[in-house]
């Protein structure tokens, strides 16, 4: 529990918050889920479940916590960032421009299904 307190609160350095656990992590963490989508889906016809249906409901239901978890700590790390003020302004704007990504492939996706 302590990388995600860590994690949470910003502690570490802002490239890693930014590169590591925000880049890479969530790449891996979609690239997972459209791999598991892909794979779910045909096989929902047949009332079959098993591990890849599970994979897809645990991403489906941690990933955007992590992505809380891991934009969070993006915005605090550079909050604390003590370099060049052009580093600390383009990853606040990188978030609030993925919040507003979320939101829009969320409507997207809610509106595909009827539920909007």
């Amino acid at each position: 529990m302590s990388f995600l307190g860590k994690l949470w609160r910003g502690e570490y350095p802002l490239w890693v918050h930014y590169w590591i656990y925000g880049v890479v992590a969530c790449f891996a963490l979609f690239a997972a889920f459209v791999f598991t989508w892909a794979k779910v889906m045909p096989r929902l016809s047949s009332g079959a479940a098993g591990g890849v249906e599970l994979a897809f409901f645990l991403l489906f239901l941690f990933g955007p916590c992590y992505l809380l978890v891991a934009l969070r700590g993006v915005w605090l790390s550079a909050e604390d960032y003590a370099g060049h003020q052009f580093w600390k302004l383009l990853a606040k704007f990188s978030v609030i421009m993925m919040c507003i990504k979320i939101i829009k492939y969320s409507y997207v996706w809610f509106a595909s299904l009827g539920l909007l």
